[in-house]
């Protein structure tokens, strides 16, 4: 079923079909904010639905694992983005009535459709021959690149469909969620292969202290957290603290997110390359270049190009990283890593996201930029150690 030649039919189909299921998280982030301050009681709590998404996803994650060790990817995919078409409608009724809390539950479950279209990027290297997993994760990404143009275009689209601003938008992404439910019927199923790998009845505690395990996680989770950290304060500080206009900020911001996906139309191909330890550098000095240019000043240019560098790193990081978790477990195993390795994820991002706004204000720009850098300094660490221990071993079997 799987050639090195080509993709089969079930990975192309989840590859585009992944377009249409991430415009979801792209329309929360569009006009979530939006509509939170109309709807919240108090103007601090206006982001509180956008926070409340990204903690469902990290709630989902762990429990999806187990359902899809039981029942397999396919249901669970297919569920997923059936949830999604409800937490639509939940947040079109929200809007309609005018009742946050009713707003804040939809985000939540909006979140958790969020957690099982994060798997696609699992489910299609199951798809694929070992040698192309990098570039099938990579393509879901490409998806990601769509998702971001076209999310908030559906939300504009959708905004004055009925007589109360943004029920539209609403109504629309449960109509393209229930699309890509029907069209996701058509994916073939992926059962679990049994295997006799020494690995495939670890322990919890035995996986964890494997070296490329660790350098998968982190690479994930720190890649995430740092990216987010920067991303969500960046207009704040551009607009808020320097006074660049809405129009420059965009700009930036659409530039960071456009770097984020379109490297996924090459990085599967340098990892095949240059080998996942590789990329992961690649990843880190990406940050540090970003970090290093918002340091310097706060002219236009300066954001623009941090921020894109910003979106590369985390690209590399995150594709490199998708990519080495399957092989440092066993098949079975593979669907409590995954999950256990994006609840980490997602988990630093909402922590990162939440924290953001507040450490900015509380201690600036020049010491927000300054803490990402310890958490680089951990995960190039966790690299020279997992690449050392690799040449341990390889100079003891020769």
């Amino acid at each position: 079923m799987t050639t090195d030649s080509a993709f089969p039919r079930s990975a192309w189909l989840l590859i585009i079909v992944a377009a249409l299921t991430m415009s979801t998280g792209f329309t929360m982030v569009f006009v979530g904010g939006i509509i939170g301050l109309e709807l919240a009681p108090k103007a601090e709590w206006a982001t509180f639905p956008l926070a409340l998404m990204i903690t469902g996803v990290a709630l989902t994650t762990l429990p999806m694992g187990v359902a899809i060790s039981r029942w397999g990817r396919k249901p669970i995919i297919v569920a997923g983005a059936w949830v999604a078409v409800f937490g639509g409608l939940l947040a079109a009724l929200s809007v309609a009535l005018q009742w946050f809390w009713l707003l804040c539950l939809s985000a939540v479950i909006l979140g958790a459709s969020m957690a099982v279209v994060q798997q696609y990027r699992f489910a299609v290297m199951e798809w694929v021959s070992p040698q192309r997993r990098a570039e099938a994760a990579s393509r879901v990404l490409v998806g990601g690149l769509v998702a971001a143009f076209l999310g908030p275009e559906l939300a504009s689209f959708g905004k004055d469909w009925l007589s109360t601003p943004y029920v539209g938008s609403f109504v629309l992404m449960a109509i393209v969620n229930g699309i890509a439910a029907i069209v996701l019927l058509g994916l073939d199923p992926t059962p679990v292969p049994k295997t006799n790998r020494p690995d495939s009845k670890m322990t919890w505690g035995q996986l964890v202290t494997k070296r490329d395990l660790v350098c998968a996680v982190l690479a994930g989770a720190i890649g995430y957290a740092v990216m987010s950290f920067i991303m969500t304060a960046t207009p704040l500080h551009m607009h808020g603290n320097v006074g660049h206009s809405l129009e420059h900020t965009k700009w930036v911001i659409q530039s960071h997110i456009f770097a984020m996906f379109a490297p996924s139309l090459f990085s599967g191909w340098l990892i095949r390359k240059l080998g996942f330890a590789a990329m992961m550098v690649l990843g880190i000095i990406a940050f540090a270049l970003s970090i290093a240019i918002a340091l310097k000043g706060d002219q236009i240019e300066l954001f623009w190009g941090s921020l894109v560098l910003l979106g590369i790193g985390w690209n590399f990081l995150f594709v490199s990283a998708t990519a080495l978790l399957p092989t440092t477990c066993s098949p079975e195993q593979a669907p409590k890593v995954q999950s256990m390795n994006d609840f980490f994820i997602f988990a630093s991002q909402a922590v990162a996201s939440l924290s953001a706004g507040w450490i900015l204000h509380a201690f600036g720009w020049q010491t927000q930029l300054w803490l990402c850098a310890p958490l680089l300094v951990v995960l190039l660490i966790a690299i020279v150690r997992w690449q050392t221990s690799l040449q341990s071993t390889a100079k003891q079997t020769s």
